[in-house]
């Protein structure tokens, strides 16, 4: 009898245990919520005019009775609005398996632009569905239909309302090495055609340049150098600026200061570089001079390159090793005075006229096949 009384003891004790642990039980798993039916509608973006009446419906699995539909406006729990023209009906119970509630908006104003958003809760969790609502004035203006020709490519943005946020497809290039359709989603430019009917907010980011030159010096700046791979990378990159003259976009040049930046952050490992590094400065002045200031004026890249040309001059002229070949350092030691008024000071750079930058690369050029006839 003990035997069995301790066993009851147990059961009950167990079973009490079991009570007490089940609120803890729900709580660690209370979040996102899966349920099986929870739909919204409609539940694509609405675009309405000021004064349109827009009926929601929401309907989920009821679960038990503690299953609760709620509506939020930009955060913003909403209850039925007379005065506003919001109607939030009862919550309706379906055969003890689903629950449903509307929302009504019987006269939209401007106000109710924004995040609109459904929200089931019960003793297990939460689970949220939203839809947008653009809501434009009865005369509302529209951005005009527009071509944008640009590094990405050529996009004809269609006539688009005031308001909304316009989508157009990457295009494909023939020798892009990028594929857009590997089961991901596709990559898309976006314009945002404001409220006055103005062309605002625009990024094609995701967009491949059109260009291969671009692609590739793109590809260069995203590549990994050490001092293993440096002399190889430099090679690589000399070579490909040997047809500078096809250089047209800003990007190109700045992706190559960028590149040379970071040869230079190791060029004290690897010599060799410096031959390099002159010679790709010496290239860039095969860019056209309208190319070369677009670049600095959107990213000081001519400045920089010179800093790094400067760099490595401050090293031959300041050490007795010579660590740069016997044509380069005569470009070098030619080129000095333009590029440095006051001798070796980096910082006086940032004052260099434009102009200067380029008579010091070109007077580079110029000195540099002078110095291969000579020899």
């Amino acid at each position: 009898m003990k035997l069995k009384f301790s066993s009851l003891e147990a059961a009950i004790a167990s079973y009490g245990l079991e009570k007490q642990l089940q609120p803890l039980h729900i709580h660690l798993n209370s979040g996102p919520l899966e349920l099986p039916l929870f739909e919204l509608i409609p539940s694509q973006r609405q675009v309405v005019f000021h004064g349109d009446r827009l009926p929601f419906q929401c309907t989920a699995t009821y679960v038990d009775n503690t299953t609760q539909v709620h509506w939020y406006h930009d955060g913003h729990l909403i209850g039925t609005d007379e005065e506003s023209g919001i109607f939030v009906e009862d919550s309706i119970i379906h055969d003890c398996c689903l629950i449903t509630r509307e929302l009504i908006l019987s006269s939209i104003d401007i106000g109710a632009t924004g995040d609109w958003e459904c929200l089931i809760n019960n003793s297990y969790g939460t689970s949220t569905k939203h839809v947008e609502i653009v809501v434009l004035e009865t005369a509302a203006p529209y951005c005009p239909e527009e071509r944008i020709i640009n590094n990405k490519g050529d996009f004809r943005w269609p006539k688009t309302l005031a308001g909304i946020t316009a989508y157009h497809p990457c295009l494909q290039y023939s020798f892009s090495s990028i594929s857009l359709h590997n089961g991901a989603e596709e990559s898309k430019a976006w314009r945002k055609c404001n409220r006055t009917g103005r062309w605002a907010d625009e990024n094609y980011s995701e967009c491949p340049y059109s260009q291969e030159v671009t692609q590739v010096l793109h590809a260069f700046s995203q590549m990994h150098v050490n001092a293993t791979n440096a002399l190889e990378f430099s090679r690589q990159l000399t070579a490909y600026t040997r047809d500078a003259s096809n250089f047209a976009d800003k990007m190109d040049i700045i992706y190559l200061a960028y590149i040379m930046e970071k040869l230079i952050a190791i060029v004290d490992e690897v010599k060799d570089l410096v031959d390099a590094i002159v010679e790709i400065a010496s290239n860039i002045m095969l860019v056209d001079d309208h190319v070369l200031w677009m670049a600095q004026n959107e990213n000081k890249a001519c400045t920089r390159i010179v800093q790094c040309v400067a760099h490595i001059t401050n090293q031959t002229l300041s050490s007795h090793t010579q660590v740069i070949s016997k044509q380069n350092l005569k470009v070098l030691h030619l080129a000095v005075p333009v590029f440095c008024p006051v001798p070796f000071q980096i910082g006086n750079f940032r004052q260099l006229p434009f102009v200067i930058f380029l008579a010091a690369l070109q007077f580079s050029s110029e000195a540099k096949k002078h110095a291969e006839k000579r020899d």
